[in-house]
């Protein structure tokens, strides 16, 4: 009986599986997945995380679920296409964030209470941003808007205190009170 090196498609992790076995359970977050697709995955490139382990990271599919890490400097992985309602919220360490260019839709208090989050660079690919998002982000300065954005949910930006200004697309739907309770000077573009 021998044993192939993988890794887990959903936690990252390195693990070894029986190589007669088509159907297997990860040990460490209990997905079941093909063996094919574990051996294929730890063939993949290193994903950039930035300072992160990409073990911090809890992603189903293509959705981030979580961010449990604390570093300060996130990249969030390039295969990721939707972050979920509250994956990052509450997360006190985060400063600098990369949204890649893969992620089309960022979920309702995704970023929300995130008070050392200063500075995000936006995928440029970015559709949808959920209704308090980034809500009491009081450290944040610096976000792009691209092209692409069709709309800024209600109370995305409240109490982002220290967001002073944002370039938001012309044809972007900007919900009610989406930068309340700050000092934003929104110019369209």
């Amino acid at each position: 009986m021998g044993f192939i090196d993988a890794k887990c498609p959903a936690c990252a992790k390195a693990i070894e599986i029986p190589a007669e076995t088509t159907e297997f359970f990860c040990p460490y977050c209990g997905s079941k997945f093909l063996r094919d697709a574990a051996y294929a995955y730890a063939r993949m490139p290193e994903i950039s995380t930035g300072e992160a382990d990409l073990s911090d990271f809890i992603i189903v599919g293509t959705t981030l679920v979580s961010y449990t890490g604390t570093k300060p400097n996130v990249i969030i992985p390039s295969h990721v296409t939707i972050v979920a309602d509250k994956a990052f919220k509450g997360n006190k360490y985060v400063s600098t964030l990369v949204i890649p260019d893969s992620v089309t839709s960022i979920g309702e208090e995704a970023f929300s209470g995130c008070t050392s989050l200063a500075k995000v660079s936006m995928s440029n690919n970015v559709v949808n941003i959920g209704d308090h998002a980034f809500n009491s982000c009081k450290s944040l300065q610096d976000i792009n808007f691209p092209r692409s954005l069709k709309t800024i949910r209600r109370y995305a930006f409240d109490s982002c205190s220290s967001l002073t200004a944002a370039l938001i697309p012309s044809s972007c739907e900007i919900g009610s009170f989406a930068f309340d309770d700050s000092q934003t000077q929104i110019t369209r573009i």
